[in-house]
């Protein structure tokens, strides 16, 4: 009997068939930009809540002072109260005041990050930092800029994982920590959101409208990371969640059992979060109203929606190429 042969049409649609499922399986075990950054934690000190007697480490990789964390604490449960067993937490419908000073605390002065960087970091760590630089200052009104004489700036260094504090704190030089499993560009860009003063997506007050979190797969003592922000301490500038924030964590985090701890509402999103490689149009649009990069402009046109009026007077909208957030309209 004669062994069977396959005509080389078949066999290289057998080819493309195996390679394209050796790519599905791998999107699909991507890890996401929690998991990245879990990763990169090389000890179990890099995820403790508290680091030392005066800063705080949350949800991976925000870093806070002690101060600052209680004050938030409170602040929870003044607005939301404690958390319940069968719901992330319960608002209470008597608070109406709102005050957002948190944002405009943080900026920036004139829009500009000075920074400096470790002489540790290597030529293809500067590049990948050069990148994510690159695009925050391409796509919004905020400059990474080399620090000459200027009393506050980030010093991009190697740490024990990856971290940040939340925007300027207005204390001199404060760290961005980058362990070597850190030096990546979107987990940069990332770190780089905390310090112009972004949180994670998946923490803004108005969350269980978009995501329900699964308390049931959450350890009890990690669940802290999914405390929303009151509205008194988070400002999203009128615009809508989004699930391809290069800030909202993937669908596992925090999970120690395998199972999901983020669900998405809206279906067609559940495996996007945990964008890991870069900024969403959400993103740019969101730190161009922050910073109020259209502020210089006379004659504002008007942009289609969802665009906006970028820095330089015109509208962008999102963008239609990979690894391009916004584009020119109107």
């Amino acid at each position: 009997m004669r062994n069977a042969q396959l005509s080389p049409r078949v066999a290289v649609a057998a080819l493309i068939a195996a390679v394209c499922a050796v790519w599905l399986s791998e999107v699909s075990h991507a890890k996401t930009i929690d998991e990245l950054i879990k990763s990169a934690a090389k000890k179990n000190k890099a995820l403790e809540l508290f680091q030392d007697d005066n800063v705080v480490l949350r949800e991976l990789d925000i870093l806070e002072l002690k101060k600052v964390y209680l004050a938030l604490t409170r602040a929870r449960e003044e607005e939301f109260g404690p958390p319940d067993k069968n719901d992330n937490d319960r608002e209470k419908r008597r608070r109406k005041k709102r005050k957002g000073i948190r944002d405009r605390r943080l900026r920036w002065t004139n829009n500009i990050v000075p920074y400096t960087i470790s002489s540790v970091m290597t030529a293809s760590d500067r590049t990948a930092i050069q990148q994510a630089f690159n695009d925050w200052n391409t796509y919004t009104c905020i400059q990474f800029k080399p620090r000459t004489n200027e009393r506050n700036y980030i010093h991009l260094q190697n740490g024990a994982g990856c971290s940040s504090y939340v925007g300027m704190l207005g204390r001199g030089q404060q760290p961005v920590n980058l362990a070597r499993g850190c030096r990546s560009k979107g987990i940069i860009i990332h770190e780089l959101g905390h310090a112009i003063g972004f949180n994670h997506e998946q923490t803004r007050y108005d969350r269980r409208k978009y995501v329900t979190i699964l308390r049931k797969n959450i350890p009890e003592h990690l669940f802290y990371n999914f405390r929303r922000y009151p509205k008194s301490y988070t400002n999203t500038h009128g615009l809508p969640y989004d699930y391809d924030s290069v800030m909202h964590y993937g669908q596992y985090a925090f999970s120690t059992n395998g199972r999901r701890t983020i669900i998405t509402k809206d279906k067609t999103k559940q495996n996007t979060i945990g964008n890991r490689f870069g900024l969403s149009f959400g993103d740019v649009k969101l730190a161009n109203a922050m910073y109020r990069c259209d502020s210089g402009c006379t004659n504002k046109p008007r942009c289609p929606s969802p665009g906006f009026v970028d820095k330089n007077c015109r509208c962008s909208c999102p963008g239609t190429r990979s690894g391009v957030p916004v584009q020119p309209c109107g």
